[in-house]
């Protein structure tokens, strides 16, 4: 995930590499791709994938449900230094 780069915008670019994977052929299985997402994160969105990995079970976690959550959570934070900086 590059630094200046939204959840929304990041989940995207990996969508298209997996679609692309998928065209040639090879098979990627949400979690694979689940797991190498929490991976990639970033150190200010790390301990919501760390809290993701403790709450629910990798395993059975899709990417919407994995998007859903670390959205919220990058709109909280958001929101929190809004009003911090107030």
């Amino acid at each position: 995930m590059e630094e200046y780069e939204n959840i929304v915008s990041y989940f995207l670019r990996v969508d298209n590499i997996v679609n692309s994977i998928a065209g040639l052929g090879e098979e990627v299985s949400d979690n694979y791709v689940v797991r190498k997402v929490l991976i990639s994160l970033l150190s200010r969105l790390f301990p919501e994938g760390s809290y993701l990995e403790e709450l629910f079970e990798v395993d059975k976690m899709f990417m919407d449900k994995l998007l859903g959550n670390i959205s919220a959570y990058e709109l909280r934070v958001k929101e929190e230094n809004q009003k911090s900086r107030k």
